[in-house]
């Protein structure tokens, strides 16, 4: 089944436009019928693949109706999150360190991943993958740690912010939920809701898109920007968050190396 989903990925890959939505479904069923074995092999021996993949989902997202991407996601990611979780995650990433030596490539990917989603499809995206978001989070909390003992880069970031206890909050308010992150010594922590953070941030879709990119690039004057001129509102102790300008500003950098 490796080979299948390596000769799966790289047709994706060298596909474009509404030729996506086959190729899409091929893949996810292509690696929800695999083994985790089998995803070890492939991301050793082709760890580009995942980056590649990753940025080709965001054109599928971008060009094609969100009914045809949202079922397809919807039905297989589950399925192959638990086959992860049930294989262990720490273990995972330990037996592909590929994933940690890339994460840096990981959050670009992720970055040029929405690049070309407008503001409607992505509202329609967040509404739908509220749950499978929520799901991932367990998958990071828990893989986080792991990247980090596996690439030294990846925790000197995190620790620019080790003495910052911060709970950060996330208001998507187009689509209709919120969550948190949870920062404290240097450790970062997802959660569902908005209750007892220290300040929300009030984020219509288009202002998510564009702090995606701040985020990921760590371009500090565009975030100030978005918060003086009002793209982006603040619920709360705006000065408990500066505390946290260092991880993004590190993060942008790594990503830039």
């Amino acid at each position: 089944m490796a080979e299948k989903i390596r000769e799966v990925a790289e047709k994706a890959i060298g596909t474009s436009g509404a030729g996506l939505k086959d190729v899409l479904v091929e893949l996810l069923d292509a690696i929800k019928g695999a083994e985790v074995s089998d995803y070890v092999k492939v991301l050793k021996e082709s760890p580009d693949l995942l980056m590649k993949g990753i940025s080709k989902v965001g054109e599928g997202m971008g060009v094609l109706s969100p009914k045809d991407v949202i079922s397809p996601i919807k039905d297989s990611t589950p399925a192959i999150l638990d086959k992860v979780k049930e294989y262990g995650i720490e273990k995972f990433v330990s037996e592909v360190p590929e994933i940690a030596d890339k994460f840096p490539d990981l959050i670009g990917a992720m970055d040029e991943m929405v690049k070309g989603i407008d503001a409607e499809k992505w509202t329609e995206y967040g509404k739908e993958f509220k749950d499978l978001v929520l799901g991932l989070f367990p998958v990071i909390n828990e893989g986080l740690p792991a990247v980090r003992k596996a690439n030294k880069d990846v925790d000197d970031v995190f620790n620019k912010i080790k003495g910052a206890k911060v709970t950060l909050g996330m208001n998507l308010i187009e689509m209709g939920w919120g969550f948190k992150a949870k920062f404290d010594g240097g450790k970062i922590t997802l959660e569902e809701g908005l209750e007892d953070t220290d300040l929300t941030l009030l984020l219509p879709s288009a202002s998510q898109l564009e702090m995606i990119d701040v985020a990921m690039t760590g371009n500090m004057s565009a975030a100030m920007k978005a918060f003086t001129t009002g793209k982006i509102k603040i619920k709360g102790a705006m000065m408990r968050g500066a505390a946290l300008m260092p991880l993004f500003s590190a993060m942008g950098k790594l990503t830039k190396k």
